[in-house]
Parts: C-alpha cells; sequence; structure tokens
C-alpha cells in the first residue's frame, strides 16, 4: 500500500474549542492506501462534528492514537508516477560540480544521506545524457541545509502539460454558503509523485561527493505544479 500525504503537524484544537467549534478549521493530514479515489480507499481523518463538540472534547493526541499512521514522520508515495516529456531538438547539457563553502561539506553530505534514506535520490554512476548542478541553501531557523537542483537546462526541454491551477476566485465561488472548512496540507508534497525509470535518469545532478538522481518530483521544474494539482484532482475525483 502507498502512503501518501505525509503528517506535518499535529492538528489544530484549542484548548477551547468545545466552547467555540465553529470558529476553527479542522486541519486534516491524509494517505492514500490505494490507487483508487474513492472515500473507503482514501485514509481519511474521518471526524463528525459532533466529535468536537462539548460533550465529547475530543483532543489532538486522541486523533494522534486514532490514527497513528498519519503521524510517524514518514514520507509517502502517491499511488501515481510522472513520465516527463521531453524536446528532442533540445540538446543534453552536463553541468560540472559547483565549489561548496568547506564548513558546509559535511552538512551538504549530512542531508544527502538524509534524503537517501528517505528515497527522495539515489547515487548513480552509469552515464547520463543529463546532468544539473546542486543548489544549496540554508534552512531557515535551523543549522542544515536544503538541497536541490537548478534546473534552468532542463526546463527548456521540459514539455509541460499546462494543466489549469485553481483560483481561490473559483474555490470560493462554489461554496457560497459553506461555513465549517477542511484544509488538507501536504508536507514535501512534490517529492510524493514518484518518477519513472527514464524521467528520474534526467533529473541527475552533481554534488562534491559524485552524482544522485532524484527518484521522485524535484523542486524547481516547470511541470512540477501542474502535475501535482492533475494528479490531486484525480485522486480526489467526486470528494472536491
Amino acid at each position: 500500500m502507498a502512503d501518501a500525504f505525509n503528517k506535518p503537524a499535529p492538528l489544530s484544537f484549542e484548548e477551547d474549542i468545545a466552547d467555540n467549534w465553529w470558529q476553527f478549521e479542522l486541519e486534516f493530514c491524509i494517505f492514500v492506501e490505494a490507487a483508487h479515489a474513492d472515500k473507503n480507499a482514501l485514509g481519511m481523518v474521518k471526524l463528525d462534528i459532533h466529535d468536537v463538540k462539548a460533550e465529547t472534547r475530543m483532543t489532538k493526541q486522541d486523533i494522534i492514537d486514532i490514527y497513528p499512521k498519519l503521524f510517524d514522520g514518514k514520507l509517502g508515495n502517491l499511488p501515481v508516477s510522472y513520465d516527463a516529456q521531453f524536446d528532442p531538438d533540445v540538446s543534453p547539457v552536463v553541468r560540472t560540480p559547483r565549489r561548496v563553502p568547506a564548513p558546509t561539506r559535511e552538512k551538504i553530505r549530512a542531508e544527502l544521506n538524509k534524503m537517501i534514506e528517505e528515497g527522495v535520490i539515489a547515487p548513480i554512476n552509469e552515464p547520463t545524457d543529463w546532468v544539473s548542478a546542486m543548489v544549496v541553501a540554508k534552512k531557515k531557523g535551523s543549522d542544515s541545509v536544503r538541497i536541490c537542483i537548478d534546473p534552468k537546462d532542463l526546463n527548456r526541454a521540459l514539455m509541460r502539460q499546462h494543466y489549469p491551477i485553481k483560483m481561490i476566485e473559483e474555490i470560493m465561488f462554489r461554496m457560497p454558503s459553506a461555513k465549517i472548512f477542511t484544509k488538507m496540507d501536504a508536507s514535501k508534497w512534490f517529492w510524493q509523485i514518484p518518477l519513472i525509470h527514464e524521467t528520474s535518469l534526467l533529473t541527475t545532478f552533481t554534488t562534491p561527493f559524485g552524482r544522485y538522481r532524484y527518484l521522485c518530483m524535484p523542486f524547481g521544474i516547470t511541470s512540477a505544479s501542474e502535475v501535482f494539482q492533475k494528479n490531486i484532482d484525480m485522486l480526489f475525483s467526486g470528494l472536491l
């Protein structure tokens, strides 16, 4: 079974929710247990509005205890895959490794190892036509670093799907009388869409420690938002 929509944070229930339950959102995290978008296959946190009324007083910990798999901290995978299409007339580009400051080398190595453990990237030794440069940024409020690729060359060849992204005005128009809202938040959302092997090879990037390829959709490619929106609409067809 494929876990998806990783569980980024505890649910937002306030101490006085029993007295003011209508003022708060119920923030759901979900995971997909099967590749069929029906209410039983999508393993949602299922709450009736009566669960948060005064007589019930359900707490954050109660929900975490009922749905422990949603809050185990592991990255999930949607039951889909991304097969990127490229313009064959665009010549492949191979970039050389960028220099990194000596004090950050071990931090970069640690983050690469973490991404390998999470199933985000994998080392690669075979030759590849495309090799992108690595980009390193310091995480806000932390000593650790964030690693991604510089896909400017790749994006020139990538053929986009041009799938429409919903605007807030369109969404609000569909629920003029709504009073209670549900928020679904995906953690590291692009990383939850696996790549087919051929597309994975195209995402190869170079580092001071060798080359790696993405096993899931990387941040930065021009089609990422469209691909994610398309698959979310497909999985939740009839539910949203």
